[in-house]
């Protein structure tokens, strides 16, 4: 190992998130589907910067994502759960900081948020607050949290005159079941949106990648889901292996790298996510196109 890529390596095993670094980027795991969907997408959210604010829904998963974590969290002390009604306060206080941001309160925000003009607010919060509900009584007393919220970042490669290139991640959860150690991943979504389907999870970039950061062959996704016929979790378990895993990193990993350090970033307007009301990048990219749709 030369001495550059040796200290590109202590680098990365000391920090989660080397884009401090002028010669450095982190690909993270949760943005690797986008890039395979369209890298000039992936290209404008990851490399120039330009973040799309997340809708409703997809903040309420954030709320969702802060109520479970100040469970978990204390957990790993107190080997209890919280009353659910303090689960349901921070969840809570979350979303209405951000409607009183909203009415120009003067309250600091944490994120913009884009409404749609036909999003009730009300109900997206009643949902909120009934899935939060559900899953603290019914799947939080079973699980024993080792870590939370855990950032992990693995060194990929080292290209040109010391660019180098990680793997980060957040996992929302790691626990132990039995002999088995397992990584759990919070979703909030519509029934509607969002129906996962075993051979969709066998093949999930994103599950992949964080059991290659932390070394880990199991990962269940666990799904909050709302919809007019009523709320459930359902829980999908999926499995890595070793053999998996390296075709990740080698088949898909290490050609994003090529693609970073050469600068290739092709679009891609072949598929749903290229329409003006699914990309909020389409006016960037296509400026002489109008109301795309494919």
């Amino acid at each position: 190992m030369t001495s550059t890529a040796a200290a590109a390596r202590a680098a990365a095993e000391t920090s989660p998130d080397l884009n401090s670094d002028p010669h450095a980027f982190t690909i993270y795991a949760s943005s690797i589907a986008m890039f395979g969907r369209c890298p000039s997408q992936w290209h404008y959210r990851y490399v120039e910067g330009l973040k799309i604010p997340p809708n409703g829904a997809m903040f309420a998963g954030t709320c969702y994502h802060r109520g479970l974590e100040s469970n978990f969290s204390q957990k790993m002390e107190s080997k209890e759960d919280l009353e659910i009604e303090r689960v349901l306060a921070t969840a809570s206080d979350r979303f209405d900081r951000q409607i009183a941001n909203d009415h120009d309160t003067g309250i600091l925000q944490e994120v913009d948020v884009d409404w749609g003009k036909d999003e009730d607010k009300g109900r997206l919060k009643d949902d909120l607050m009934n899935m939060t509900s559900l899953y603290m009584a019914t799947q939080a007393p079973s699980i024993m949290p080792e870590k939370v919220e855990h950032k992990a970042t693995k060194l990929l490669a080292v290209l040109g005159k010391g660019n180098y290139y990680c793997l980060g991640g957040t996992a929302d959860l790691i626990t132990r079941t039995g002999d088995k150690t397992i990584i759990i991943d919070h979703k909030l979504t519509s029934s509607r949106s969002f129906l996962l389907r075993q051979d969709e999870a066998d093949k999930d970039l994103q599950a992949t990648a964080y059991c290659l950061l932390n070394n880990i062959n199991d990962f269940s996704f666990h799904l909050a889901l709302r919809g007019k016929g009523g709320h459930r979790i359902e829980i999908m378990k999926t499995h890595r292996s070793k053999d998996e895993i390296s075709w990740f990193e080698n088949g898909i990993l290490r050609p994003m790298v090529k693609a970073l350090e050469y600068d290739l970033f092709p679009k891609n307007p072949t598929g749903w996510w290229c329409q003006q009301q699914r990309c909020g990048y389409s006016e960037l990219c296509r400026p002489h196109a109008k109301n795309i749709a494919v």
